[in-house]
């Protein structure tokens, strides 16, 4: 008698791939409202780190320092215009 055509593990790794898939297609329909966001906020940290390092080597490499006063940096960068 012939052994079955398609093994159990050809079965096994076939539903892993449609998992797998369905699982991706899940996290992109998640995702897919925000990609402009993380887009635009990569922009920035991209964009703003030389700023970011400038400012640590002015408070003498205190990270906790130079985190805090970034985003205010930004948020008086984008609001005192608009006043």
């Amino acid at each position: 008698m012939p052994g079955p055509l398609v093994g159990t593990e050809t079965i096994r790794l076939a539903v892993l791939g449609l998992l797998v898939v369905a699982l991706g297609s899940a996290v992109a329909l998640v995702l897919a409202p925000f990609a402009v966001s993380m887009l635009w906020a990569g922009i920035l940290a991209f964009s703003t780190w030389p700023l970011y390092a400038r400012l640590l080597a002015l408070t003498g490499g205190r990270t906790w320092t130079s985190a805090f006063s970034m985003p205010l940096l930004m948020a008086a960068i984008v609001v005192l215009p608009t006043l």
